[in-house]
């Protein structure tokens, strides 16, 4: 149901050794009558870091968001604890061109609808790869990838599937700021920066991860402060 890949079990020993960082997770749970329910998903757009030239894999990838069983219930929502038995797979409903699900180690994938990827089981936490794949898109691409799943159980529980979840990927520049990925901070990012500008704590939509300098998910002056500094070195004769 998913494809293999066993050389990118390299790249697995180096994410392995890489320093360890703070993840997200998004919860699932059910419903009191067997449904399973989705949570904490991300509402606006995802980055996705690029990936070296060194290969096997080319791109953009990130383990983040990763899947947790809900850890408390929540009645008055009609969320309530997984139970013992059951058994969590991924289940794609579309999937963007170019865009694949890899595996926590990195030796399957899934990239059509209807082909699942195991998760785990009623006490779950696992963090699959979400991976933009330059090969099939080119190295100069940037902007939105759509992912569309839902959770499947085979376990025992039997619990009914989750309403598809939409999660949205941006692939963003090496280069924070460079948002038409052109390898100077010039107008046309600052042009970039202004029609991203949303304010802070207000999310922002649209492929705008290259001017959220400090990663908190909107576009405000404390990313123009970041930018500044970089635009005018950009901008200096040289």
């Amino acid at each position: 149901m998913s494809k293999r890949h066993p050389l990118v079990m390299l790249i697995a020993l180096g994410l392995a050794a890489a320093p360890l960082q703070a993840h997200y997770d998004v919860w699932v749970g059910r419903s009191s009558s067997g449904q399973l329910r989705v949570v904490r998903v991300p509402e606006y757009a995802w980055r996705l870091p690029p990936l070296g030239a060194s290969g096997p894999l080319y791109g953009w990838l990130d383990n983040d968001p990763g899947f947790s069983s809900l850890p408390v219930p929540n009645l008055g929502a009609d969320l309530y604890l997984l139970q013992f038995g059951a058994t969590l797979w991924l289940e794609l409903v579309s999937i963007d061109p170019g865009t694949k699900v890899w595996s926590p180690v990195l030796s399957d994938y899934i990239d059509a609808p209807g082909q699942r990827l195991i998760l785990g089981s009623f006490n779950l936490h696992t963090h699959v790869n979400w991976h933009v794949d330059a090969a099939a898109l080119g190295d100069d691409f940037f902007g939105l990838r759509s992912v569309v799943f839902r959770i499947v159980d085979t376990g025992s529980t039997r619990y009914t599937p989750s309403a598809p979840v939409a999660l949205t990927l941006e692939v963003v520049p090496a280069r924070a700021g460079d948002c038409d990925n052109g390898g100077t901070l010039d107008l046309t990012d600052f042009d970039a920066w202004a029609q991203c500008l949303v304010g802070p704590g207000v999310y922002y939509t649209g492929a705008c991860g290259c001017a959220d300098h400090d990663g908190d998910h909107d576009v405000d002056l404390r990313d123009f402060a970041h930018l500044q500094p970089a635009f005018s070195a950009s901008a200096t004769p040289r």
